[in-house]
């Protein structure tokens, strides 16, 4: 089983991280101290054998104790499995297997590991420095270990026994200068081991000093483009020179032909600030003839576009009533407030007439007065009597019977006039009889 990627989701100071490892071989993880390189180990160890219980590494986004991670493996005949893993009691493997039906479980990942467990994937595969450094001794501490258990099962109580018994068993698995028993075997591949970590350091050194080649070399290449970029400016300047070099030779010849000519005699001491002058005037003169020839321009096409229409002409008795009717209504709107103002005067006056006449009345009820059959005989008797503000009213008790409104100044008509007619009426009543 080969491990192609990691991905970390929260694991001690790692959080959505991913290391892909790519090709075959020994792979290398550089980074200074503190880096997360032993986190990252015990992380791979973890992933596949699960998150303890309590871990020192639930800490940075991983302290609220959600760790978990995963990784793409590739089998030994090529499968490739999606594994995650989350800390937890239940269900904590999940994953895919390409070619097979259903979810990855736990079982199913521990017998793709193929029985191995904590213990031996630490003291095998995955160690450190230290681990590393100690891998002899510990190994050979476990072979005499188990020696020494086993001769104490057999119960065989002969010392000499048994150490002939440990010489025969430590001949089986190391000798000195031996390559093909199983301690030679580890201790040479560790000693590969040690030999490719001691390249990739030296390798980590050469890195270290191209780099700092490289910022040197960066850092003259910024200086050279600086260089290039004043040494660019200076060429544009002098090229720049070069051009007005002609025009400049010719105009300090002029100078100096200038320099040599002498005004005639009678030229005005300011001819050249007249002949200036002359020349801008002449500018603008000639700028107002071409803005007047614009306009003529634009005044001969408007005047084209003009077509007689004789239709206002031949409605001009209407036109003309329209606009008197409209002068007539904003004189009107004009006098409105005047006339209402009038019309109130007058009422209000006719109210006080009328309180003095017949107090308690109102106009609605002069409006609603009707004349008795006596007033009526009397005034239609006697059509040309007036007496003392009496007057002929009967066209506005006609207009009034009619149901036709009455003036301010009709209203006050009438209630002289009925004034007159009572107190005519009380003096035939004082007559004597004939």
């Amino acid at each position: 089983m080969k491990i192609r990627t990691l991905r970390v989701g929260a694991y001690g100071r790692h959080k959505d991280l991913e290391v892909a490892f790519e090709g075959d071989g020994v792979q290398m993880i550089l980074g200074p101290n503190e880096a997360g390189k032993t986190t990252l180990l015990e992380f791979v160890r973890e992933l596949l054998f699960g998150f303890g219980e309590r871990t020192k590494y639930a800490f940075g986004p991983a302290a609220n104790g959600k760790i978990e991670g995963g990784a793409s493996l590739a089998l030994d005949d090529g499968t490739a499995v999606e594994l995650r893993r989350r800390k937890g009691r239940k269900r904590t493997v999940s994953g895919s297997v390409a070619g097979r039906e259903g979810e990855l479980d736990e079982e199913a990942f521990e017998a793709m590991l193929g029985g191995a467990s904590d213990g031996l994937f630490r003291s095998v595969f995955a160690f450190g420095l230290e681990e590393l450094a100690a891998g002899e001794k510990s190994l050979a501490d476990h072979s005499v270990k188990s020696v020494l258990f086993s001769a104490g099962a057999a119960g065989s109580a002969d010392p000499k026994k048994v150490l002939e018994s440990l010489d025969a068993e430590a001949r089986k698995i190391y000798t000195d200068g031996g390559r093909v028993l199983p301690v030679n075997k580890l201790l040479n591949e560790l000693s590969d081991l040690a030999k490719q970590v001691k390249a990739k350091s030296i390798r980590c050194e050469s890195y270290e000093q191209r780099r700092r080649e490289l910022e040197e070399a960066e850092s003259e290449a910024a200086a050279l483009a600086a260089k290039l970029l004043e040494a660019s400016r200076e060429l544009a300047r002098r090229e720049r020179l070069a051009k007005a070099l002609s025009p400049w030779r010719e105009l300090a010849a002029l100078r100096r032909d200038r320099a040599g000519l002498s005004a005639p005699e009678g030229f005005p001491a300011d001819g050249l600030e007249r002949l200036n002058a002359m020349e801008a005037e002449s500018a603008r003169l000639a700028e107002e003839r071409d803005k007047d020839r614009d306009d003529a321009a634009k005044a001969a096409r408007e005047l084209e576009d003009l077509r007689f229409d004789p239709r206002p002409i031949e409605r001009r008795a209407a036109i003309e009533s329209l606009v008197r009717s409209i002068a007539a209504v904003e004189q009107a709107r004009r006098e409105l407030p005047d006339d209402r103002r009038a019309r109130d005067a007058a009422l209000r006056d006719a109210a006080d007439r009328l309180a003095a006449l017949a107090p308690g009345w109102t106009p609605d009820d002069l409006r609603g007065f009707r004349l008795t059959a006596e007033a009526r005989d009397l005034i239609v008797s006697f059509p040309q009597l007036t007496v003392g503000g009496a007057r002929d009213i009967r066209e506005y008790l006609d207009k009034a019977e009619k149901g036709g409104r009455l003036m301010p100044g009709e209203l006050m008509l009438v209630a002289d006039t009925m004034r007159a007619g009572r107190e005519l009426r009380s003096f035939f009543l004082r007559l004597p009889d004939a």
